[in-house]
């Protein structure tokens, strides 16, 4: 599970939003894997903080289902 912190307000939207390139520096940072942010496959940006399934490509043809959790920055 990837953890993501993002400033939020009170109704748990973000200013901003978490993209595909911050889901492939979060996993370089976790697990010290190099994804290209295009292997990471978001409908759209994730924009609310809570838990999202990311699929990403970690091989030509195989993907992973990444547990995302977006909480507001402390």
């Amino acid at each position: 599970m990837l953890t993501i912190e993002q400033q939020a307000g009170d109704d748990g939207r973000l200013f901003g939003s978490v993209t595909n390139q911050d889901i492939a520096d979060a996993i370089k940072a976790a697990r010290g894997i190099t994804i290209d942010k295009r292997k990471v496959h978001l409908e759209d940006p994730i924009k609310n903080v809570g838990t999202h399934m990311v699929e990403v490509e970690v091989a030509d043809g195989v993907t992973a289902s990444v547990k995302t959790m977006v909480v507001e920055l402390t």
